[in-house]
């Protein structure tokens, strides 16, 4: 084995040095990760968030934090996630709705695939 590759990752030792940014640049990269994934458009109000994505059925559960009816105009933003699409039906334990009320967990079938914490904002 070459002498440079020990195969070994960086920082295993107590002898090698790692460098990590100071307290203060990790704290201010995690705010404008918030604050970018928070910020709503003009016409938008956000209404809930996503708690669990089902996806062998394309289902996604959603805890409101304002009320949401079917036929509203949604969308969905994330880390990678970010599209709109209208709401056709909704449920709450396998029973069909027409709307769901701030603290209920409701499901919902999405076009996309979302994740956990994905934002649910409604379109006006």
């Amino acid at each position: 084995m070459a002498k440079g590759n020990t195969g070994y990752l960086p920082g295993r030792f107590p002898d090698q040095n790692v460098v990590r940014p100071p307290e203060s640049r990790r704290t201010f990269v995690n705010e404008c990760a918030t604050i970018s994934l928070g910020a709503t458009l003009m016409g938008e109000k956000r209404v809930g968030t996503i708690s669990r994505y089902f996806h062998k059925i394309g289902v996604a559960a959603i805890i409101l934090e304002d009320e949401l009816k079917v036929g509203s105009k949604i969308r969905i933003e994330g880390a990678t996630t970010n599209f709109e699409m209208t709401v056709h039906s909704m449920q709450v334990d396998r029973a069909d709705i027409d709307a769901g009320s701030k603290g209920q967990e409701i499901a919902i079938k999405v076009a996309d695939r979302v994740r956990e914490n994905d934002i649910v904002f409604i379109v006006d």
